[in-house]
């Protein structure tokens, strides 16, 4: 499919300038961990992506997250079919989010509360019902009755 990789060759001309980036910023966090040994774990830290953030800037990089291929449900489709060889596949997924891959891959269907569940579950709250009995009365758990009562 010719929209997942014109995304993938977009992702994969970032990668010099990225390497790039990341060897500016390591050489300079190396002399200022010399200069600075007092710094602990989370100043190096702070610093290193201060560094790294500067390095992109410099080099015209851009971060993981900016660039990362967004799947839409026709490509997500078009994978599922076997269109995209698995080479292609496996470069494209370098430069996913693996959670959203996970979300197609494994869809959970949502359980929702009827309106008559969520005027009983309002009217045993209202009568001093815990959230918990109100949930077990209805045969759902309390993050589903919490998630149904606040509008999710």
């Amino acid at each position: 499919m010719g929209s997942l990789k014109a995304k993938l060759n977009i992702a994969a001309k970032n990668a010099p300038l990225e390497r790039q980036a990341q060897l500016i910023a390591s050489k300079i966090m190396q002399a200022k961990i010399k200069d600075n040994p007092d710094w602990d774990k989370d100043d190096i830290k702070k610093h290193k992506q201060i560094e790294i953030n500067a390095a992109r800037d410099r080099v015209g990089s851009q971060n993981r997250k900016t660039l990362a291929i967004h799947i839409t449900d026709r490509e997500w489709n078009a994978i599922q079919a076997g269109a995209i060889s698995d080479s292609t596949l496996s470069e494209i997924l370098k430069y996913t989010d693996l959670t959203e891959i996970q979300k197609r891959a494994t869809p959970r269907q949502s359980i929702g509360l009827s309106s008559a569940q969520m005027a009983r579950a309002r009217t045993l709250l209202n009568m001093g019902r815990t959230q918990a009995e109100v949930a077990d009365s209805l045969g759902v758990s309390v993050s589903t009755l919490n998630k149904e009562l606040n509008g999710g």
